[in-house]
């Protein structure tokens, strides 16, 4: 399209644009930082779990699907200015505002400048583009990387560029498990595009190779990872009905997870509804590609879960709002059209922050507000740190505590102080009776934490059993679930595991990975239901994971429970597992 068939946008529309991205810049960070602070459990804990074991000596883990350059980024990040979530966020924040230019810079000579910032805006103000700006986890990025990628293969036609092209499509499997939809549109549209010249798709090719050789040599236990991730998420319904199941719960209002997209509120935007009809039928005429883009992102479709994790289905987001931009430029010269796309969006942007702004509290504290009395235990821990320092006791639960470590660093407190402060978990509460009366902080109201200040014979206990489940902690976040499963239970019948306190955390870490792994073994469970618990908290929750399909163990924990605190006979079964 040249620029004389190409309109300006007007001074309105320009106007639009640059509140929005504004927007992203300025109030997301304000937003994760004062009115939602902390993050979920258990998939951004992970990140920080990995970060800071990573700045303990331990390898960063990488491989295929392992969000290993997203990582690359943070772990640089934090590098350069120290341990501070802030910069944990900072890679999908600034991922989220670049694709405002790129999508622009991409879609413009497709379908003109009015089409490319109607389609800008009609990608950000989405509460998914939202959730994914304030999110740390590395499926944010990927519209990102996707259009870095597309713009490099519309590029790089020759020989020497096409081979970075095919290195860098190749490499990326190392980031998101979502990368291989992109790769669904990009290969075939990169040899489209190569076709009449056999030495860039020669060289294309080659570097595929080479850089899906150097992913794989970073990649160990490929297959188990797939085998564990094929369990969590695989399809439990048929596959049609797996895919009917997911578009319904995607286009109806629906309860979902918060840093996925807001509850009660359909994944597609529905300021966009009417603009991305019309674009769609444009599409169809003339921009089939885009028809190809939103199917090759709709793959996860067919996944259990999707529904509640529509950040898997960014790519078709990213087309659906071309189409939308489309639609808006074809609308826009109509005689009611241009009122009706500036309605659409300022309706668009009310019902957006509105229905995010809505998300119950009880929805926020199930995935957020655990790590909240975390950060404050982490600052209560710098502003009271003596002068010889803390000797930091952590990992006492079912966390790696990880997360915990690296807030407690970015607090200012130093590592290998002399007096002892032990991070115990709510759930675990209970085991402390048996450890000899000391002075202690309790900190949150939701989930709270117990900074617990023991003696010397209770602080030699406490980093005995540190140190004996630090391995199964190191274990839990770098490896696959089918690993942790063996790793558990390896530890559990290992010669001198004989604390209780270290049992149950072990059986408490071996339950949770075993039923992600769908492989719950009966002689595991017996063991279990014999071995000795700390935490009535603990038996609890096992009780209440085996109620349904197995009630006869059920009830066997529930009574195990009532033994390790009677206190609990008046209460049901999910009374006691919220008591903490």
């Amino acid at each position: 399209m040249s620029l004389a068939t190409d309109p300006q946008p007007t001074r309105l529309e320009r106007m639009f644009l640059a509140v929005t991205v504004a927007f992203y810049a300025l109030f997301i960070p304000a937003y994760y930082t004062l009115i939602r602070p902390g993050f979920s459990h258990y998939d951004e804990e992970g990140v920080l779990d990995q970060l800071q074991l990573w700045r303990e000596g331990h390898p960063l883990p990488v491989g295929i699907g392992w969000c290993s350059v997203h990582k690359w980024m943070c772990a640089g990040l934090v590098t350069l200015g120290g341990p501070h979530l802030a910069l944990v966020h900072l890679p999908t924040l600034m991922a989220v505002l670049l694709e405002a230019p790129l999508l622009y810079a991409w879609v413009r000579p497709k379908a003109g400048r009015r089409a490319a910032l109607w389609a800008v805006l009609a990608h950000m103000v989405a509460t998914v583009t939202f959730a994914r700006g304030e999110s740390i986890l590395d499926c944010g990025m990927l519209p990102f990387f996707f259009l870095v990628g597309v713009m490099a293969v519309e590029g790089g036609l020759e020989a020497l560029p096409s081979f970075g092209v095919g290195v860098y499509l190749a490499a990326m499997t190392l980031d998101y498990e979502g990368w291989a939809e992109a790769l669904l549109f990009l290969v075939p549209y990169a040899i489209y595009l190569r076709r009449g010249r056999p030495k860039s798709l020669a060289a294309g090719l080659a570097g595929g190779l080479a850089g899906l050789g150097l992913a794989l040599s970073f990649t160990h236990n490929f297959w188990a990872k797939v085998h564990g991730r094929a369990v969590a998420s695989g399809p439990q319904l048929d596959l049609l009905g797996q895919i009917r199941s997911n578009v319904l719960d995607l286009i109806l209002p629906t309860d979902r997870i918060p840093f996925a997209d807001a509850p009660n509120h359909s994944w597609p935007s529905p300021w966009i509804w009417i603009p991305l009809a019309v674009g769609a039928v444009l599409a169809a005429k003339r921009h089939r590609w885009l028809l190809g883009l939103a199917v090759c992102g709709a793959a996860a479709v067919v996944a259990k879960g999707t529904a509640m994790e529509p950040q898997r289905l960014s790519l078709t987001y990213l087309a659906f709002s071309v189409m939308a931009g489309l639609g808006v430029a074809r609308l826009w010269d109509g005689r009611w059209g241009r009122a009706l796309c500036v309605g659409l969006l300022l309706f668009g942007v009310a019902d957006e922050m509105w229905a995010w702004a809505s998300i119950p509290a009880s929805t926020t504290a199930i995935l957020y507000r655990e790590s909240v009395p975390w950060e404050d235990a982490a600052d209560w821990l710098g502003r009271h740190q003596p002068p010889q320092g803390w000797r930091l006791i952590t990992g006492l639960g079912g966390h790696a505590d990880g997360a915990f470590r690296f807030l407690a660093a970015g607090a200012g407190v130093r590592p290998g102080g002399e007096v002892p402060v032990a991070f115990i978990h709510p759930a675990f509460r209970p085991a402390m009776r048996e450890l000899a009366p000391a002075p202690h902080v309790r900190i949150g109201r939701y989930m709270p934490v117990v900074l617990w200040f023991p003696g010397p014979r209770d602080a030699r206990r406490l980093e005995a059993i540190e140190a004996s489940l630090e391995p199964l902690h190191v274990v839990q976040t770098t490896a696959s679930v089918s690993d942790i499963v063996a790793a558990a239970r390896a530890w559990l019948q290992a010669p001198g595991h004989d604390d209780i306190w270290g049992r149950t955390v072990a059986w408490c870490i071996w339950l949770r990975y075993s039923m992600l792994d769908g492989a719950l073994e009966p002689a595991g469970v017996a063991g279990l239901l014999t071995d000795s618990l700390d935490s009535a908290q603990a038996a609890n929750q096992f009780a209440l994971v085996f109620r349904y399909a197995h009630p006869e163990e059920s009830r066997c924990f529930s009574d195990k429970a009532l033994d390790i605190d009677p206190a609990l006979a008046n209460l049901d079964l999910q009374e006691r597992a919220d008591l903490y």
